[in-house]
């Protein structure tokens, strides 16, 4: 029969130890009481610590959208997104733009009636267009034959994916003529760009002016091709006497403003439809740091800064940058502190744990650019970021 324990002793190997246990490491006498006791206090903060971040973004996934007011006024818009191909990406985008905006309709624009269908499964609302079938006169190989043929060797430019530039810049311009040759679109539309995830209810209409956000990249080449195509220079807008671009990967169009402006390009040639064409000619026309048509034009700065200068009362500028180009950057940038490589942490999925961290941050929207910006993904990574969901 087992006997009340002597204070301070523990029932070990049949008998009652006291005082001291002797560990197999290092030899030293600790009490097991001790032992036990150090062994949870260890386990207390990194338990704590898991337990935050595999619990806390889950709910914010399943709970923070369900708390938050949607603008009614954007009930009526719709939302207009160029797509190369259907990824994870697209598929959590097209869910957040559901899920915070509400939109009346998504009107995805890609190459195929294959891809089309993925696109429509991904999430409800969702119509597809085929890129080809916008203009009357205009379709992908059109847009790579003039580019070719205005700036040579210029303009082959080849990303990790074999994507050339033509590409590129039709869905600038697929952005800007659904204004023209789109039936039925809403009078305001949202342009969206298809790797940016919304994190939380936006405003992108604050009354009957347009909500412009701020950021992104500042390249002479825009600037320089602006000023060849208006002959003024774009707008510009300053934060904490530093100079932000209109980059920000989304922009709300005014149908008339828009239309007004293609008209304007257009007047040189004579034909409403021309536009395309004289953007092409411009950009990369100059010489030097201007002469890069690889990066000769910007849709979102060009309408941005056309309205801005004639148009300025529609607009409200937020004042200062509230998204990220980078879900990871922050992780990154203390990285590359303590020593290690400045783009150490790379993703192509987007995780909850990532979305809500920018959350935390408080950024409005993310991107998941890293299949197609980053030249240092490794090749796994980059061969599994490039997968099409079907």
């Amino acid at each position: 029969m087992v006997q009340s324990p002597p204070s301070g002793c523990v029932f070990w190997s049949q008998e009652w130890t006291c005082g001291v246990f002797w560990g197999p490491r290092d030899g030293l006498p600790r009490t097991v009481r001790d032992k036990k006791s150090r062994f949870r206090s260890a386990w207390r903060l990194p338990g704590a610590l898991l337990l935050f971040l595999f619990t806390i973004p889950k709910l914010y996934e399943v709970y923070y959208p369900f708390t938050q007011d949607v603008p009614s006024i954007h009930r009526n818009m719709d939302v207009i997104i160029p797509a190369l191909k259907p990824t994870c990406v697209s598929r959590h985008v097209l869910n957040s733009i559901n899920r915070y905006l509400k939109p009346r309709r998504i009107l995805v624009i890609t190459a195929d009636q294959r891809r089309c269908e993925s696109f429509t499964r991904m999430a409800s609302g969702v119509e597809c267009l085929i890129e080809d079938k916008i203009f009357p006169n205009l379709t992908h190989a059109h847009v790579s034959r003039y580019f070719r043929q205005a700036h040579g060797m210029k303009a082959r430019y080849d990303s990790d994916f074999g994507d050339t530039r033509a590409g590129w810049y039709f869905q600038q311009f697929l952005k800007m003529g659904v204004s023209q040759h789109l039936p039925n679109l809403s009078e305001h539309y949202l342009v969206w760009d298809s790797d940016m995830v919304i994190l939380r209810p936006m405003e992108v209409l604050r009354g009957n002016k347009t909500v412009v956000q701020i950021g992104g990249h500042i390249l002479p080449t825009y600037d320089a091709t602006y000023r060849r195509l208006f002959g003024v220079a774009p707008a510009s807008y300053y934060d904490n006497n530093k100079q932000k671009s209109f980059i920000a990967h989304n922009m709300v169009v005014y149908k008339p403003y828009m239309r007004e402006l293609l008209e304007n390009l257009s007047r040189r040639y004579g034909d409403s439809d021309s536009w395309p064409y004289h953007i092409m000619d411009q950009a990369g026309a100059g010489v030097g740091r201007e002469s890069m048509p690889m990066y000769g034009f910007s849709e979102y700065s060009t309408y941005i800064s056309w309205v801005k200068q004639h148009y300025p009362e529609s607009q409200y500028i937020l004042p200062s940058q509230r998204w990220r180009r980078d879900p990871l950057d922050i992780v990154n940038r203390l990285t590359h502190v303590i020593g290690g490589p400045s783009d150490a942490w790379q993703v192509c999925c987007p995780q909850p744990w990532m979305l809500w961290l920018n959350w935390l941050i408080g950024f409005d929207y993310v991107g998941f650019e890293v299949a197609t910006h980053h030249t240092s993904v490794s090749k796994n990574l980059k061969a599994h970021c490039n997968f099409e969901e079907t």
